[in-house]
């Protein structure tokens, strides 16, 4: 966001991308058409024309600047924003040729005329996007109108239409509430793109030249089939994509290019300008070295870049850390910065989670060979005779896995000759990252196919009658919402979890069997749920129910067993939040004493207890104390599964713990190393929306507000207010998120964008605590 830059003006040419970004990328302003466009457009010119940076902008024209970004950002509009880099100049230059800029003729003549397309194809973070922003930069002037629309989903698409219709005055926003109805009007528009409605008195009324552009358009079918592709009007349409057979007459047309990797050169120029490496007499062979190694890889460069910036490495330095395996495989999971602009790093940006198992499996064994031309029957002969559990076993399965992969250009296939390739940079993250151990979260894949028909099932039993409720209220239909719900809370849907408890309950209570031991496991549920929305009181009286059901048990048949020291370990959980931490420490140690005691006894069942006690040592001041215990779970896990493995959140919040007593021992260093693996590790495991991902946002940010770091602390603030804007359950957390925010965008001496975050801030606070009258100056 442009406040982020209004500190840092030695970036000039960073401050005037955000202006163009904004003004050209976020909002379909026409030049001539609008005060507060023209306003704004002077000010981006008068930068532009400027020698020195540091008078590029005047106070008050900063302030205006600031409250227009913090406009667009309330209105969740997405802004590209250019790197240093000015690369790609063939590339550049066959879209030029390709989307000449034309003066729509009007009328009929204009509605019987086709868009010009050009299609930019090619791996994730290999720069489509910023080639798109690079030629909408270079063409600002050629255009009257430009839309940038994210195409990766068909709901943001809707959206998109819909937001355009509002900008463009062809619906107000108060009647657009038919997104279908919007699109269409959108399109009427691009057919014939009068500049106003009224008649000009000439009779000539003037058309406006546009250009959309589809951003990560990796399903091309989807953007056809929904009706968004615009097929009449003499206008231009630009759109990136993984999938090469975008460029194609199946989709968009044969007008296009596949984005390679740079040349060792321009990378290299690029490496040492994001690194700050220019002037210095080792950093020319350095930087070509690094980049040799990094595969010429755009997002790699920027990525690492990024991380010998923050590190304040030498080149020398970073090429010794990366030749390490151990270490460039953390190096690949490090996300410093905001990429400049792009959200994904080298291990997520080509979510080898979200493919099937048999296409993980095939890459697998790609990475392990030659990568320009793999014969096919390498892969393909005696199948069955590998060990590889998931490996597509026939030559349909094999060719139906594959398919998934070359849609993505994470694989090339020649079908002349039967060979594969991949990019060299791809092989060496899955290597590092695919090869180590099986995700157990994979299942949450399988599940999310299933839970749409176990919704229905659910309605079903609630229309029936008692008497059907009877005969269908069975065992097996219990544990089935039972898992339906733990998949909610798993990925931090704790609203969701709700009905599926509700409807758990009514089949105990109407079933002819005696169902009251699931009916404990779901009064655990409800208790874990409770706790996620910050329902204290509930969650506390749903594990009473559980334990005195499990103590029961325990006083008929005199059998210890896992249920009730995990229903100990959950117990003290609610304690805890209640604030009864005595207690709390009594059901840990009764924890652990039972677990020891049970046949196939493994330290691993000992995370739980182990944890809590240190939660409770923590809250009572006994910090050495609680950090051992953490380290002690923290070794039993690496024992099992490796450092920050990805087999559950259990390490990340082991390491999000250790952080937090680190940081009341006021050993701050070791403190942010902790927490800055813990958000790694949970965002790996249980991805960005999860709420414990949000809390080690927010923790992480404390300590770039520290160092000084407004802009890291800005970006992570942002992230966790995303998630816990969700829920009014995270109102608590959402306030102090948002206090925060206001506060860090004041120091950054953005008053009037930090002043708005710090009245909602208050307000949530007021509802909250509503004896509290005190002024935000004083909070």
């Amino acid at each position: 966001m442009l406040w982020r830059a209004t500190q840092q003006f030695n970036r000039f040419r960073d401050i005037i991308e955000l202006v163009s970004g904004i003004v050209f990328l976020a909002t379909p302003h026409f030049k001539d058409s609008s005060d507060d466009s023209g306003k704004l457009l002077s000010l981006v010119l008068r930068s532009d024309l400027m020698a020195n940076p540091k008078k590029a902008f005047s106070k008050s024209d900063l302030s205006a600047l600031a409250y227009t970004s913090w406009q667009f950002e309330e209105l969740k509009l997405k802004i590209p924003i250019l790197s240093y880099f000015r690369g790609r100049s063939e590339e550049l230059q066959l879209i030029h040729e390709a989307l000449p800029p034309e003066q729509p003729s009007g009328g009929q003549n204009n509605r019987t005329k086709q868009p010009k397309a050009f299609v930019i194809h090619g791996l994730g973070g290999i720069g489509k996007t910023q080639l798109a922003v690079e030629y909408i930069f270079s063409k600002r002037d050629s255009y009257d109108a430009i839309f940038w629309l994210q195409a990766d989903q068909t709901d943001t698409l809707s959206a998109g239409f819909a937001r355009i219709a509002i900008e463009l005055g062809l619906e107000s926003k108060e009647s657009a509430d038919d997104q279908v109805a919007s699109r269409e009007i959108v399109k009427a528009w691009l057919a014939d793109p009068l500049k106003s409605s009224a008649p000009s008195p000439s009779g000539d009324n003037k058309h406006a030249r546009w250009l959309i552009v589809f951003d990560n358009a990796d399903k091309p079918e989807e953007l056809l089939d929904g009706g968004f592709w615009p097929r009449d009007g003499q206008g231009s349409v630009l759109v990136t994509s993984r999938d090469p057979m975008s460029k194609s007459d199946m989709f968009f047309g044969n007008v296009g290019i596949e984005l390679d990797a740079l040349g060792q050169s321009e990378a290299a120029i690029l490496l040492r300008k994001l690194s700050r490496q220019e002037g210095r007499e080792s950093s020319e062979q350095l930087s070509m070295d690094v980049v040799q190694k990094l595969n010429c890889y755009p997002l790699a460069i920027v990525q690492m870049a990024g991380i010998i910036r923050r590190r304040n490495l030498s080149l020398a330095e970073f090429l010794e850390i990366y030749c390490q395996e151990e270490e460039r495989t953390e190096l690949h999971e490090l996300r410093v910065g905001t990429l400049h602009g792009y959200g994904l790093t080298l291990s997520s940006v080509w979510a080898f989670n979200g493919f099937n198992p048999g296409a993980r499996q095939i890459l697998s064994v790609v990475a392990l060979l030659d990568p320009d031309s793999i014969v096919e029957e390498i892969l393909t002969t005696a199948p069955q005779d590998s060990s590889l559990e998931s490996f597509p076993q026939t030559k349909p399965a094999f060719l139906r896995d594959l398919s998934t992969l070359t849609q993505s250009s994470i694989i090339h296939r020649n079908t002349d000759q039967n060979e594969l390739s991949i990019h060299r940079m791809v092989q060496d993250v899955i290597r590092s990252q695919l090869l180590k151990t099986d995700d157990l979260v994979d299942r949450w894949t399988q599940c999310e196919r299933v839970i749409p028909h176990v919704v229905r099932l659910r309605q079903i039993f609630n229309d029936f009658d008692k008497s059907k409720q009877q005969r269908t209220a069975t065992v097996d239909f219990v544990w089935l919402l039972a898992e339906g719900a733990w998949y909610h809370l798993e990925r931090s849907n704790p609203r969701e979890c709700l009905d599926f408890i509700k409807t758990g309950f009514k089949l105990t209570e109407v079933s002819l069997e005696d169902l009251s031991f699931i009916r404990a496991e779901l009064h655990g549920t409800r208790s874990s749920i409770g706790l996620e929305m910050n329902e204290t009181e509930t969650a506390l009286y749903h594990q009473e129910e559980n334990v005195a059901f499990r103590e029961a048990t325990l006083a008929k048949d005199g059998k210890l067993n896992n249920k009730l020291a995990a229903g100990y370990s959950e117990y003290r959980r609610a304690l805890m939040a209640c604030g009864i931490f005595t207690k709390a420490a009594e059901m840990f140690e009764k924890s652990i004493s039972i677990r020891e005691q049970l046949p196939g006894f493994k330290r691993l069942q000992l995370f739980n207890p182990l944890r809590g006690l240190a939660l409770v040592r923590w809250h009572e001041g006994a910090y050495e104390e609680a950090s051992e215990l953490l380290l002690s779970a923290l070794r039993d896990r690496e024992l099992a599964f490796g450092r920050d493995d990805k087999e559950s959140s259990r390490t990340g919040e082991l390491l999000y713990s250790l952080g937090s007593v680190h940081q009341s021992q006021g050993r701050l260093e070791e403190s942010f190393v902790y927490h800055q693996r813990a958000l790694l590790q949970l965002r790996s495991s249980i991805g960005d929306n999860h709420h414990l991902t949000a809390k080690a946002c927010y923790n992480l940010s404390m300590h770039y507000l520290r160092f000084g770091d407004y802009e890291h602390t800005v970006v992570l603030l942002d992230q966790a207010s995303r998630v816990f804007s969700r829920g009014h359950y995270y109102a608590p957390e959402l306030a102090r998120v948002t206090f925060m925010l206001g506060h860090v965008l004041v120091l950054q001496g953005n008053t009037r964008a930090g002043d708005e975050p710090l009245a909602r801030a208050w307000n949530m606070r007021q509802r909250l605590v509503p004896g509290d009258l005190r002024p935000v100056d004083e909070l």
